[in-house]
């Protein structure tokens, strides 16, 4: 789940106070702050040699420096659409809040945030969410299939595929939806989780709704959250199954120094979880952009760029990662992401950014052979 704290005084004073207060203290004469996103843009062209001047290719950067070109270079478009930092989504989401409440200044609590419901979720963009999380719950069903009965016996199959199944995306209707969780409104989480009841359900905040318009970002973060499904601790609240293609997976973690041998352990504050979600939704969205025959280079790149951007750590400091939970943006982004093997394959990057080799699911050692 990507969950993250911000620093940001509108989003500390309004998201910490939640709607009801916002409500109570927001004052007609108040003015949003102004979004921006300053970045410098990346050089386009390099001399090959005196009088002569080549374009660098789309895949340069990307290859040899993967988390610069993700987060450091200028945003970029992809065929489907460009990927913002998370708060500005959230500021997104709170100028929607002011206008209704300004505009409807008798209004009740209950009946602004049906309003909020209603003007954030749309029919078109919970169509786009539906249609983009079913792909991916069946791309990754295709990818435990494919998996050799020496990893995944029919009946451990089974047992992920159900998991998988179980999962639902649970969009709001209307306030009462989120009922429990209503700042969610103007928030840029999108999350797993059990209920108390044992249901398993993807929900996503009204601000990741206005903030991401790349189908390929959408693409890794549910890939990401049906992943904690499967995950190595997830699991283990589900029917048995063999753990050891497991046990192995997450040595292989430890082993690219992804997490210290004592973040991998399930409990309190591990990180387990949240690297095998970022490894799978790697490569689920490696296989997306794998199936885009008609796409340019350029095009691949970009798609890459935008899947994970909203992973990348905010320079100015608006905000910062609870790092109890989850790995560093250079682990997550360069580390785990851009060493994808099929990813580094589709954006024809020749060279292996390091020599380890990367994780994937292998038969479980038998025990007493090293």
């Amino acid at each position: 789940m990507k969950v993250r704290t911000y620093l940001l005084l509108l989003v500390l004073v309004l998201g910490g106070l939640g709607i009801g207060a916002f409500l109570q203290f927001n004052s007609p004469s108040s003015q949003a702050a102004p979004v921006s996103e300053k970045t410098t843009s990346p050089i386009d062209k390099m001399p090959a040699s005196e009088g002569d001047v080549r374009e660098i290719p789309a895949n340069a950067l990307f290859c040899a420096k993967s988390y610069d070109a993700i987060c450091k270079a200028a945003p970029v478009a992809d065929p489907t659409g460009e990927t913002s930092l998370d708060y500005r989504g959230e500021i997104r989401a709170l100028r929607v809040l002011r206008r209704i409440v300004r505009t409807n200044p008798g209004w009740t609590t209950e009946q602004i945030e049906n309003e909020l419901v209603a003007r954030i979720y749309t029919k078109e963009r919970k169509d786009k969410l539906n249609r983009i999380f079913e792909g991916v719950r069946r791309e990754l069903v295709d990818l435990i299939n494919q998996q050799s009965s020496q990893i995944f016996t029919g009946t451990d199959k089974d047992v992920l595929i159900g998991r998988i199944h179980k999962v639902m995306l649970e969009l709001p209707e209307n306030r009462e939806t989120y009922s429990d969780a209503t700042d969610l409104y103007t928030k840029s989480e999108i999350y797993y989780e059990r209920s108390h009841e044992g249901e398993l359900r993807v929900r996503v905040g009204g601000a990741y709704v206005l903030n991401t318009s790349s189908e390929f970002s959408i693409i890794f973060t549910m890939a990401h959250e049906l992943a904690h499904a499967i995950d190595p601790c997830e699991i283990q609240h589900g029917a048995p199954m063999n753990y050891g293609v497991y046990e192995g997976l997450v040595q292989c973690f430890v082993d690219n120094q992804w997490i210290k041998k004592e973040e991998a352990q399930c409990g309190n504050k591990d990180k387990t979880s949240e690297v095998f979600a970022d490894w799978l939704g790697s490569e689920i969205l490696a296989r997306s952009i794998k199936k885009q025959s008609k796409y340019t280079l350029k095009d691949k790149v970009n798609a890459a760029v935008n899947a994970v951007r909203d992973l990348c750590d905010d320079s100015s400091g608006f905000e910062k990662v609870n790092l109890d939970y989850y790995p560093t943006d250079i682990i997550r982004v360069k580390g785990i992401f851009a060493r994808n093997a099929l990813l580094r394959k589709e954006l024809q990057c020749t060279t292996s950014p390091t020599p380890k080799p990367y994780c994937r699911f292998e038969p479980p050692k038998a025990k007493g052979r090293l």
